[in-house]
């Protein structure tokens, strides 16, 4: 994934963070989006130039939506460091 040249097409990095890995990761594709629960986060995100949704939920949609973000139609999803912040549905 790391190797010479863009893949091409549309990545969404969940729960982005500060956005290191999502800023690494940009280059390889036409266009990168992101979701992050914290809305300073967020903040933080689009001032790096990285459109992002606040999204509580990741499989929230209208969250892409409602930030004017595609709901579908992504080549890449990244979801790094994320499954264990998330609580335990039992």
């Amino acid at each position: 994934l790391l190797g010479e040249g863009a893949c091409g097409g549309r990545a969404l990095d969940v729960g982005a963070g500060c956005g290191s890995i999502t800023e690494r990761i940009a280059p390889l594709f036409e266009a990168i989006h992101a979701t992050e629960v914290s809305e300073w986060l967020a903040w933080r995100l689009r001032a790096r130039g990285i459109p992002t949704a606040v999204a509580h939920d990741p499989a929230d949609a209208h969250a892409l939506a409602s930030a004017g973000l595609p709901t579908c139609g992504y080549d890449a999803v990244f979801a790094l460091n994320v499954l264990d912040r998330v609580s335990d549905v039992d």
